[in-house]
C-alpha cells in the first residue's frame, strides 16, 4: 500500500461541508476536508471508520457524496464546481471509486488489528483489566491506550534480537512431484518453496533474475532446474550435458564458498581448500574420481557457512577477536607444560647492610630495636598492659537491665505495642485486596506515564493532552481510587496512601505549570 502521507486525490476549494466551502483530500489511510476560511473546523476520518458510502441520485439537484460511520452517523459532501454539473459528477465519481477500493482494504486491516488486540488481551489478562479501567470508563481514549502499548511492544522487540527463519533440512524431500500421464512429472511450487531454493542455491536466484522472462518463461526455467544435473548432483551421478543451463553453477558455488571462507573466516588452524579433514592423500592413493560423499560433504559445509554468516552478523568485532584468540590459545597452550604460579612473598628491606651483617646478639640489650632505637619488647609489654587494664567510659550508654526492659516494652504485646498483631502486614491483606491493589497501581502508573510524557510542553498538542490527562487523573482519584480507599479494612488502611501521593505530585506539577503559563500570558 501507499505511504500514509501520500496524497491520492484532491478536489480544491469547491467541496461544501456543512455549507462551508473547502478542499477535499484523500490520503492513503484517511479522508481530510480543509475549509477555505481559517475560522472553520477541519474534518478528517480514517477509512477504517467508514462503514459505507452513498451518492445522490441523478435526479437530485445537488451532486453529493455521503459517508456513513459504523455508529450510523453520516456526513455529506457537496461538489459545487462552477464549471457545471458534468464536472461535479466527474469529481465525485473519482472520489467514489478511490473510496470503493480503499474502504474494504482498510476494513480488512481493521479486522486484523482487532484480532491482534484480542490475542494480546487473551495472553495478558491484566492488560485487558487495565483497558476496562481506563478506556471503558472513558478516562483515556482507545487511541492513547494502544499508542502507548505499541511503543512498549516496539521497545521490547528492539531489545529482543531477531533471527531469520532458516531452511528446513528436508525441504528438497518435500518437493514430491505428481504423476501426469506416462512420462510427465509435475511439481507444485509455492512461494515458500521458491524462496527456500533461492536461499539454498544463490546461483539459481541469479540465473532466474538474468533469464526470466527475457529468455525463458518461468515454467521453462523450473522445468530445466528440476531436470538439471545441478539439482540431482547429490542423488545420482550423471554425465554432463552441453544443454544443461545449470551445468556451471555447481563450480561457481564452490568458488564463491571458498572465496567467502577465505575473506570472512580466516583461520590458520584450518585448511578450507581440502574437501575433508581426512583427505586420504599419501602413498598409493593415486588418482580417484570425486565421490557422492564428497559432494554431500561440501553441501554440509555450505549450510554451515550460511549458519556462521548469520551468527557473525549478530556479533561485534571484539567478540570475534576474543573467540579467535581463545581458539589459538587452546591449540598452542598445554596446561601440563605451564609453570605454576608462585605465591607472593614479602621482601626484606634492609636500610644498613653493614650493621645488619656485623651486629651480634650481645652488642645491645637482648630485645631487638627498631630504626628509632626504641625497645620493641618494652613496647609490646606496654601495649599488653593497656589492653588488660582498659575500662570503657560510656556515660550516655544504657545499663544491661535498662536494655532488657526496653526490649520487652517494644516487643508485640508490650507496654508500647499494645494494639500490634502478631501477624505480619502481608498476612492481614486478603488475596482479593492484593489483586485490587495491583489493578489500581497499573491504572495509576499508565495515567501518570501519559501525564509525565507531556513534559516539557512545547506544542499546542501537548498542552491539550496534559490538560486532558490532568482531568482524567482527577476523575480517577475522585471515583476509583476513592472507592478503593473506602473498601480497605482497618488493618491495611494505608494501601492507597502511596497512590494518592503520586497523584497529588502530578496535579501539583500541573497547577504549577498552569500558574506559570498564566503569569507569562499576563506579562505579554
Amino acid at each position: 500500500m501507499a505511504d500514509n502521507g501520500k496524497l491520492l486525490k484532491e478536489v480544491s476549494g469547491v467541496v461544501k461541508f456543512k455549507k462551508n466551502e473547502g478542499t477535499l483530500k484523500l490520503y492513503a489511510n484517511r479522508l481530510v476536508w480543509t475549509p477555505n476560511k481559517s475560522g472553520d473546523k477541519k474534518f478528517q476520518c480514517q477509512f477504517s471508520d467508514i462503514k459505507v458510502q452513498r451518492i445522490s441520485p441523478d435526479t437530485s439537484s445537488k451532486v453529493q457524496l455521503q459517508i456513513v460511520f459504523h455508529n450510523d452517523s453520516a456526513y455529506n459532501f457537496q461538489f459545487a464546481n462552477s464549471s457545471g454539473r458534468q464536472v461535479q459528477v466527474k469529481e465525485r465519481d473519482e472520489i467514489k471509486e478511490i473510496l470503493a477500493e480503499l474502504i474494504p482494504q482498510h476494513r480488512q486491516m481493521a479486522n486484523k488489528d482487532l484480532e491482534e488486540k484480542n490475542r494480546i488481551f487473551k495472553e495478558k489478562p491484566e492488560l485487558y483489566q487495565l483497558y476496562k479501567d481506563l478506556v471503558v470508563s472513558q478516562i483515556i481514549t482507545s487511541e492513547e491506550f494502544w499508542e502507548s502499548q505499541k511503543l512498549k511492544m516496539k521497545k521490547q522487540c528492539s531489545n529482543t534480537e531477531e533471527q531469520e527463519v532458516g531452511i528446513a533440512s528436508g525441504f528438497l524431500a518435500e518437493l514430491k512431484p505428481d504423476m501426469h500421464g506416462c512420462n510427465e512429472l509435475r511439481f507444485n511450487l509455492t512461494a515458500d518453496n521458491i524462496n527456500a531454493i533461492f536461499k539454498m542455491y544463490p546461483g539459481v536466484k541469479k540465473r532466474y533474475v538474468q533469464t526470466v522472462p527475457s529468455e525463458v518463461t518461468e515454467k521453462e526455467f523450473w522445468s530445466e532446474f528440476f531436470q538439471s544435473q545441478y539439482f540431482h548432483r547429490d542423488r545420482i551421478q550423471k554425465s554432463t550435458s552441453s544443454k544443461d543451463v545449470f551445468g556451471d553453477l555447481a563450480k561457481k558455488d564452490e568458488e564463491a564458498q571458498l572465496k567467502e571462507l577465505r575473506e570472512s573466516f580466516f583461520d590458520p588452524l584450518i585448511n578450507f581448500t581440502s574437501a575433508s579433514p581426512n583427505s586420504q592423500e599419501g602413498y598409493g592413493s593415486g588418482f580417484r574420481q570425486k565421490t557422492i560423499g564428497e559432494s554431500l560433504l561440501k553441501q554440509f559445509n555450505n549450510q554451515s557457512l550460511l549458519v556462521l554468516q548469520n551468527t557473525l552478523k549478530r556479533k561485534t568485532n571484539d567478540e570475534l577477536s576474543t573467540v579467535k584468540q581463545k581458539r589459538i590459545r587452546d591449540a598452542l597452550e598445554l596446561e601440563d607444560l605451564e609453570s605454576k604460579e608462585q605465591q607472593a612473598t614479602t621482601s626484606l628491606n634492609i636500610l644498613d647492610t653493614d650493621k645488619f651483617s656485623h651486629k651480634g646478639p650481645d652488642d645491645e640489650d637482648n630485645g631487638h630495636t627498631n630504626g628509632n632505637g626504641t625497645n620493641t619488647q618494652q613496647n609490646m609489654e606496654s601495649f599488653k598492659h593497656n589492653v588488660l587494664t582498659w575500662v570503657p567510659n560510656l556515660p550516655k550508654a544504657m545499663t544491661l537491665d535498662e536494655c532488657r526492659r526496653m526490649a520487652v516494652d517494644l516487643s508485640p504485646g508490650g507496654r508500647l505495642i499494645q494494639n500490634h498483631s502478631s501477624k505480619s502486614y502481608s498476612e492481614n491483606v486478603s488475596k482479593d485486596m492484593v489483586q485490587e491493589t495491583k489493578k489500581n497501581y497499573m491504572a495509576v502508573a499508565e495515567l501518570l506515564r501519559h501525564f509525565w510524557c507531556c513534559f516539557p510542553i512545547k506544542s499546542p498538542q501537548l498542552e491539550e493532552k496534559v490538560r486532558r490527562m490532568a482531568t482524567s487523573i482527577e476523575k480517577y482519584r475522585d471515583t476509583k481510587l476513592a472507592n478503593f480507599i473506602n473498601m480497605q479494612p482497618a488493618s491495611c488502611d494505608q494501601l492507597g496512601t502511596h497512590l494518592a501521593r503520586m497523584i497529588e505530585e502530578a496535579l501539583k506539577k500541573f497547577r504549577t505549570w498552569e500558574e506559570k503559563r498564566t503569569a507569562k500570558n499576563i506579562k505579554v
